[in-house]
């Protein structure tokens, strides 16, 4: 059976959920990245009707979030991560601050193939493995990736896709 945090008795064994609003700049290759996607959605939007027009407008939120996170994200290349984006930055920082700290963290994202690229990149930085919690991966390896965050002490963290990680998941390792 599945509890939920809506259970008078589970929701009382919880400690409360802060959350906390950090605003990010964009670096200015951000900012070029946005702004075209902008143009390139008023071109393809001006003449059109109906479901190409919202297929346009879809495909355009998606491509502003991904850009949001990194550009790399958005359009994948051989480029060092570090100073392109504001988002990046604001998590390294939150990372050393977890780390530094000795707990653990959890990083959603809504893009799998970017968590899998972030789990890689904070993998290096850190010098510790942090593994990405995905859909793609057999219902045995998630098991195993949750195995072993739940059971690892001292610092660490794990990258999870949204749809992936969203329900059902409990990891209680994790403060952050």
């Amino acid at each position: 059976f599945r509890r939920t945090k809506a259970e008078p008795a589970i929701a009382a064994e919880l400690p409360d959920r802060i959350d906390e609003l950090d605003l990010c700049s964009m670096t200015p290759e951000q900012i070029g990245l946005y702004q075209a996607v902008l143009d390139d959605l008023v071109v393809a939007t001006s003449d059109t009707d109906g479901p190409k027009k919202k297929g346009a407008v879809l495909a355009a939120i998606t491509a502003l979030k991904q850009i949001c996170n990194h550009p790399a994200a958005y359009q994948a290349d051989d480029e060092p991560l570090d100073g392109r984006s504001g988002k990046l930055s604001r998590l390294n920082e939150i990372v050393d601050q977890v780390f530094a700290a000795n707990e653990r963290i959890l990083i959603f994202t809504h893009f799998a193939t970017w968590g899998e690229t972030l789990a890689g990149y904070l993998s290096d930085r850190t010098g510790m493995k942090i593994h990405c919690y995905h859909g793609g991966l057999a219902r045995g390896a998630r098991d195993r990736l949750v195995d072993e965050f739940q059971k690892s002490s001292g610092p660490g963290a794990m990258v999870l896709s949204l749809k992936a990680g969203g329900t059902g998941l409990n990891l209680t390792a994790a403060n952050h």
